[in-house]
Order: C-alpha cells, then structure tokens, then sequence
C-alpha cells in the first residue's frame, strides 16, 4: 500500500528529539499503557481487556503522556518522564508537531500541586477512559535516566524554603510492595522513631504524625541532612535535599537497587548501603504463622545505627 502524505511527514519527525511519534495510538491512563494503531504494546503495560471500540474517545491533539493517577507514586510521578516532558512542552513548539499538550490520569491532590508549581496544568488534558489520540509523543530511550530528573527537580526545589521538621526522614516501600518482607519492620520504624526519623507515609501524605503537602515534603527533605531510603520509586525525592545530606539505603546482598545509588550521586549526596544477607529459600518448611511469604529479610540495627551516626562507609549488615 503506497505511503501517504501524512505518514511520511510523521516518519520525517519520527524520534525527532528524542521522541517517537505515533499516529492513532491508543492511550490507556491507568494502568499505563500506550498501543500503537497496530494493537502493539510501545510503553506501559498490556491492559488486561482491551476496550471496546465504542468506549474509546478521540483526542485530535499532539499530546505527551505522563503516568499520573492514584496508582502511581509520588516519585514515580515526578521522575525523568515527566520532566522531559516539561522541557518539549514548554520548550517553544517543535517542528510539524507545535507546541504539544501533556495527557494522563485525573491527577492526585499532590501531583495536582506539582504540575501548578511547575506551570504544567494550562497543558494538562486528564483522561478518564481510554482514548486514540491524533499524535502521542513516546520516549524511548534506555539507559541511566536518573540525570534527566533534574530540571524538574530543581524547579521544584526552589518553590520552597528548607524547614526541619524532623531530625531524619525514612521513605520505607509498603510491605505488601517489598520483594522480601522484612521480618523485623515494625522494630525497625520504633527504631528510627525513637531516634527522631520521621517515616514519610504516600498513602496519607503525613510525615510522621503530621499532614503534609507538596511544600511542606520539599521544606523538610532540603533541610534533612539523614534520608533512610529503600524504595527504588521514590528516588527521585532525593534531589530536594541539600548537597551532602547522607543517604542511607536499606538494601539486600545481591539486590541492589540502582535508582537510589544514581539519583544519590547525581544530586551530590553522601551514599551508604546496608545490605541484609540474602534470604534463603526454606525447602521443607512451612510458612510462618502471620507471615504473607516465605523469604524474609532482617535489618541489622546496630549496623544502621552505625551508619548514621559514625558515618561508616558502605558495609554489609
């Protein structure tokens, strides 16, 4: 079948900086999911159902979809996509395509703050429902992307003076997200409590025992100088800290989490990485009463102590 007008102009700005232009492709807000006009998955993952036909809207727009909604973490959110996507968005047009729009799930009351902040909601077309949209601008690159964070990040940065609110923050993933469960978590958050670290809760925006917002989390993460992390999602909340601030990520023997280590460099902080030994896989055992998996993790508290407070570089648990 010969090549239309259209199609060679859209194949003449195909992956047209750094993005990859895709013609009636259909966007899925949540889960995320992009399908190109052929039914190929090109980001995001494969919904279970696809929708009816008749259920799917037409946006006649270019547009860059972010991944937003209530399943979507807050550092997640505010990650390499979508500050790239600022910088095409407000960037001045590009060529054949103008000025694109931004596309994603109705936004959560803290993203809903971030985009204001950063100048984004005048762009902003939320979704509701599946939609084929004229021109989806993708990015598909690989690699580290943990730099790409960072204009977005510093925009931030600086919409808020640094407040202490807490001698150190923890951002702990929820154990029902954890690949290994840690057998000693309601110890180790007395333990960090006790020692005046507040633990950052997502779910209900609270720091330790009080209500936060946007502001409020960037107030408290510059002027932290202890982050106790190992939630890969949300490494990118690093970059509010101040240059030098120590970072201590909870890890595991041969389950590194590259994200933290990147972002922590990136951003000029002191990284350290206290590894529990790895979990082995018990055979003939059953699984412990109240316990939700087999293979459990412990963090050794007398090594975290040691990390905090001497400043020991990176070692084992």
């Amino acid at each position: 079948m010969p090549e239309s007008g259209q199609d060679r102009t859209m194949r003449a700005f195909d992956h047209a900086d750094g993005l990859t232009w895709l013609e009636d492709a259909l966007f899925v807000p949540e889960p995320f999911a992009i399908l190109d006009r052929d039914g190929r998955l090109r980001a995001g993952t494969m919904p279970m159902r696809l929708p009816d036909p008749a259920e799917v809207s037409r946006v006649d727009r270019s547009l860059i979809p972010v991944a937003s909604g209530v399943s979507v973490p807050l550092g997640r959110f505010l990650g390499a996509q979508l500050s790239g996507a600022m910088l095409r968005a407000t960037g001045g047009g590009m060529p054949g395509i103008g000025t694109p729009g931004l596309t994603g799930a109705a936004l959560t009351p803290v993203q809903l703050d971030a985009m204001a902040a950063l100048g984004l909601l005048r762009l902003y077309t939320p979704l509701s429902a599946p939609a084929r949209v004229a021109r989806l601008g993708i990015d598909e690159g690989q690699g580290d992307r943990s730099r790409q964070v960072r204009p977005l990040i510093d925009a931030l940065r600086f919409t808020a003076e640094p407040f202490e609110a807490a001698r150190g923050i923890a951002i702990l993933q929820p154990q029902a997200e954890a690949r290994f469960e840690r057998a000693n978590d309601s110890g180790l958050r007395a333990w960090l409590r006790a020692r005046g670290v507040a633990i950052l809760d997502f779910d209900m925006m609270r720091l330790g025992t009080s209500a936060i917002g946007l502001g409020d989390l960037i107030a408290a993460m510059a002027a932290c100088r202890v982050i106790v992390i190992d939630d890969p999602q949300h490494a990118s909340l690093l970059g509010f800290c101040d240059p030098g601030a120590v970072v201590v990520e909870l890890g595991v023997e041969g389950w590194d989490q590259p994200a933290i280590a990147a972002c922590a460099r990136g951003f000029a902080l002191d990284h350290r990485v206290i590894r529990a030994p790895a979990p082995r896989y018990p055979v003939k055992a059953r699984l412990p009463v109240g316990a939700r998996r087999m293979l459990s993790v412990e963090i050794d508290l007398s090594a975290l102590s040691d990390a905090l407070e001497r400043g020991l570089p990176v070692g084992n648990a």
